[in-house]
């Protein structure tokens, strides 16, 4: 008989009836899940694999790895168990209705069908069921929970559960999409493995076991109609469901929510040390690998980003492959469940089953690698920032152990963290000074040091118009604002620069700030961070003093000091022969210059001092000015003057950044005394010096010298500038220089300011770091031409070329930067930036407005695998007690980097020059840490274990 065309022996019966509406309701409840919560899955996985690309040390469903965490272990432990229960309920919710529908719709306890198979086969009938289900390991519990109660032989229950959080469709696609062909391959296969192999398995260990176990009792009905109505069979369906799906929910949600904690617990131990230390290619790192991940529960590929980030903070290609299948094939939560429907043993033997499986899949893919025959990364490009190599637990050198270059992509990443750190604080300046914007836009010094001797590096930041301000770091990732407390706010508003250094050799860092008028100020610290200004020494120069720097000049452990002056209005002029002069303009105009400087027809120098100032330290605090030239030259527009041993003879030499081509050297003769290097005008080609940084970029063991300037220039006639950009002077230790900023990729930096360099990847390379930005004013050009100008960020390539990454890395500032430090304030051993901007440019009809300026902190957050090491020394008599001068050098695989301490600026900024940074790449051991210090003894530490920070005695 037949009905509408459609035979009425499929409802004949009651359990016929309940099972047509059951397919109904599981067909509604199916679409709508995977239409509104499981293909938006998909999308935020993607965002999660952006996160965990990047490398970045943010977070992604709850789970954060970071260097050093900025929470406690409780708060991150509840974080990611919240996180993941909530991440879970919808499909927990959608479990335990289909596990209703199972129990009271499908598979009633009268019925005439069967659900027991064993083997193969019963492993085919959970394969069918549980990929299409679509939820992870600890959801589907419930589902396969229903099964069993109702019949399902072990093979089937364990298929169902593997299959459906392993071999759901979205899993395979992100697997094959995301990873490499070996570890998505592997991941498949294993994933094919489980959900056929391991049911039959378990079943025929405990098979006696099984037969024991106490099922709900299944009765067989006949063949036969039975005459229950459709109300009478829906009514009884729909109570049986409700009750099932409460006691499902009774059973099983407070297991669920306890394994919850559990994992999230579990998931703590992962940081980029541990990753490290313990998950790289070799055995253990497989077996910590699939351990870990049978011991947590993660939500529905939550496994596909959690492996990536692992994979980029250097967990090796094995370990990867064990994890991505173990995280998603069982967990707590998945074992406590099935426990309330199969003996101990079945799920003791089912998790060392997939504990077994995800272990062996690591082997063959650590054995197939060992072969050469294996991928360098896990993941594929588009996923592998930058398509580094995958750092490996040694390597025969630091070269080797460095990530390849990259096209326009940087592993590194910066937050800003200004706000967060508690730093509230701006850089006030007039709309104009004498009708020009300069020489107050000029301006935003500060500096970074311990002033407090806590181990913990300090910010006093100058605010210009505005009240400078102490920033104590709190060793918490934050500052306390303690100007007034420590006696730093008996300073004049007015501050352009400044620099520490323990300038009188007792221990602690006093400041030097310098003013747009003099005199100038000493602050001196009483040694607990307390500071008693000095304003009586410092009389030069006497206006519009720029960068102040320390260095020991005669080797007597007493750090003079250097000041710049730019521009002045009331010094005087002269020539070689101290001639004075009011017409600056009949000087020579140095080759291939053009457009020398219109300058005011003032005089310069009214001691007989050029703008170029130094005070020899004669002890007892004191500081003395004297001519430091052995021959007199004229020296204008001096923006930073840096003290650093430039032709490798153990005495400081002085470099100055000028501005309009009056960049020059001045080499150590030795007694305190300075000879002009020969030849300036032909080597130092920079048209607008103006920031300065200085360090062995290259790793052939002596300091080469940056200069930022302007590129780009519109109408260069007009302003009277040039346009041709930085210059990088590569040195070769004789001070033979020669401009390679072309080659190096580092000329084009808009209308640059200070510079640093500093290993921000700790890959064992300098990278450098400018800020810039400027509003020119009418007469010279555009206002706009340089205004919101992004800062630069070039990262070291090696071989000598570098790429502009400052927007990938989020370190594109684009205010009116002035001085930039490089610093490590959080103690967690990379470099972060703390950079001042001089004010925020608008215009209001045809008014120009400029607001007041911040400054800002950029966090380091890279995530790359690699390690480090800082060096501090203690100086003993005739030595400084820093160290100043002295020079350190590491090597690691047969490459050696070289740092000399310095207390110098880099134009009105000034980083910790006396702690050196080193990043060593993976390497988790320094073979040799080298001193040499500025008397010519020698120490020499081998074996240094990497990540601390040391202290070096001189003898």
């Amino acid at each position: 008989m037949t009905i509408s065309g459609f035979p009425t022996s499929i409802y004949d019966t009651g359990p016929k009836k309940r099972r047509v509406v059951g397919l109904a309701l599981l067909a509604v409840l199916l679409t709508l899940f995977l239409a509104f919560n499981r293909v938006p899955k998909l999308d935020t996985v993607q965002a999660d694999l952006a996160v965990a690309a990047s490398p970045v040390a943010e977070c992604f469903q709850g789970f954060c790895i970071e260097a050093a965490p900025e929470s406690s272990l409780l708060s991150r432990w509840w974080d990611f168990s919240v996180t993941y229960l909530r991440l879970v309920t919808v499909g927990m919710i959608f479990a335990f209705l289909v596990a209703g529908i199972t129990e009271a719709f499908l598979f009633p306890k009268s019925g005439d069908w069967s659900l027991s198979a064993t083997g193969v086969k019963g492993s085919l009938k959970g394969l069918i069921v549980g990929p299409a289900m679509n939820l992870c390991s600890a959801c589907i519990v419930p589902v396969a929970s229903a099964f069993r109660r109702r019949g399902s032989g072990v093979e089937t229950t364990l298929a169902i559960t593997q299959g459906s959080s392993t071999l759901n469709l979205p899993a395979i696609i992100m697997a094959t999409m995301v990873f490499a062909p070996l570890i998505g391959g592997t991941r498949i296969g294993l994933s094919l493995a489980g959900v056929l192999l391991i049911g039959p398995l378990v079943a025929k260990i405990v098979r006696s076991d099984d037969d024991a176990i106490e099922m709900l009792p299944v009765d067989i009905a006949s063949p036969g109609a039975d005459g229950v109505g459709w109300g009478q069979a829906l009514s009884g369906a729909f109570r049986e469901w409700i009750k099932i799906t409460a006691g499902h929910v009774l059973r099983l949600a407070p297991v669920m929510v306890l394994a919850g904690f559990a994992s999230g617990l579990a998931i703590q131990w992962i940081s980029p040390a541990t990753v490290n230390a313990w998950l790289g290619d070799d055995v253990l790192g497989i077996l910590i690998a699939a351990t870990l991940g049978i011991a947590i529960n993660v939500p529905l590929l939550f496994e596909i980003p959690l492996v990536a980030v692992l994979l980029l903070s250097g967990m090796g290609t094995a370990p990867a492959a064990a994890l991505l299948f173990t995280a998603a094939a069982g967990g707590p939560i998945t074992f406590w469940g099935l426990a309330k429907v199969m003996p101990g043993k079945v799920v003791a033997a089912f998790g060392a089953s997939t504990w077994g499986l995800g272990t062996a899949g690591g082997l063959a893919v650590l054995a197939f690698v060992s072969l050469g025959a294996g991928p360098d990364f896990g993941l594929r490009a588009k996923y592998a920032a930058a398509n580094e190599p995958e750092p490996t637990t040694a390597a025969s050198s630091l070269q080797d152990a460095l990530p390849a270059p990259g096209v326009g992509t940087t592993n590194m990443r910066f937050t800003d963290v200004t706000n967060q750190a508690g730093i509230a604080t701006a850089h006030v300046v007039s709309d104009l000074v004498a009708g020009m914007p300069e020489p107050a836009d000029m301006y935003g010094g500060a500096v970074a040091e311990d002033f407090d001797g806590d181990g913990w590096v300090d910010l006093f930041v100058l605010g210009g118009e505005a009240p400078s301000h102490l920033y104590m770091n709190q060793g918490d990732g934050t500052f306390a604002e303690e100007t007034t407390a420590r006696g730093a706010d008996q300073l004049p508003d007015v501050g352009a620069a400044a620099a520490a250094a323990d300038y009188d050799n007792d221990g602690d860092m006093d400041i030097v700030v310098v003013s747009p008028q003099a005199p100038h100020h000493l602050m001196i610290n009483n040694g607990s961070g307390q500071f008693t200004v000095d304003s009586t020494m410092l009389t030069e120069p006497e206006s519009m003093a720029t960068s102040p720097s320390w260095g020991d000049v005669d080797n007597d452990g007493m750090l003079e000091l250097v000041l710049g002056e730019w521009n002045s209005e009331t010094a005087y002029a002269y020539d070689v022969d101290s001639s004075p002069s009011s017409d600056l303009d009949t000087l020579a105009e140095a080759p291939g210059r053009p457009n020398q400087p219109q300058t005011r027809p003032t005089l310069i120098g009214s001691t007989g001092f050029a703008p170029l100032f130094m005070y020899r330290n004669v002890g007892q605090g004191r500081l003395e000015l004297y001519e430091f030239r052995k021959i007199r030259a004229i020296d204008l527009w001096v923006f930073a003057p840096r003290f650093a041993d430039l032709n490798d003879d153990g005495l400081a030499d002085l470099a100055v950044v000028s501005d309009f081509g009056m960049s020059r050297v001045y080499r150590n003769i030795g007694d305190g005394m300075f000879e002009l290097v020969a030849g300036a005008a032909d080597v130092f080609t920079d048209e607008n010096g103006m920031g300065a940084a200085i360090g062995d970029y290259d790793n052939d063991g002596d300091l080469d010298w940056f200069v930022s300037s302007i590129f780009g220039q519109t109408d260069v006639a007009k302003a009277g500038h040039g346009g041709t950009g930085n210059r990088l002077y590569r040195n070769d230790a004789s001070m033979a220089f020669s401009d390679v900023a072309g080659d190096a990729g580092v000329r084009e930096g808009g209308w640059g300011w200070a510079a640093s360099f500093g290993d921000l990847d700790n890959d064992g390379d300098l990278d450098l770091y400018h800020v810039n930005g400027w509003v020119q004013d009418e007469r010279e050009g555009d206002p706009q031409e340089f205004n919101d100008q992004p800062a630069v960020l070039f990262e070291n390539l090696g071989a000598g070329a570098f790429e502009e990454v400052a927007q990938a890395a989020g370190a594109a500032d684009n205010g009116q930067g002035r001085g930039v430090i490089l610093f490590d304030f959080d103690n967690d051993g990379d470099l972060d930036i703390f950079l001042t901007n001089n004010h925020e440019y608008g215009v209001d009809g045809a008014t120009s407005i400029r607001n007041p300026g911040a400054p800002v902190l950029l966090r380091n957050d890279t995530v790359n695998g690699n390690h480090w090491l800082k060096v501090t020394l203690e100086g003993t008599p005739p030595l400084h007690r820093d160290g100043i001068g002295s020079r350190v050098y590491v090597t690691v695989g047969g490459v050696t980097q070289m740092r000399e301490l310095h207390a110098s600026t880099n134009y009105l900024t000034q980083e910790p020059g006396r702690i050196a940074h080193f990043g060593v790449g993976v390497a988790t051991t320094v073979d040799e840490v080298r001193v040499e210090w500025v008397d010519g003894e020698i120490d020499i530490l081998t074996n240094v274990a990497a990540d601390q920070q040391i202290s070096i005695s001189g003898r």
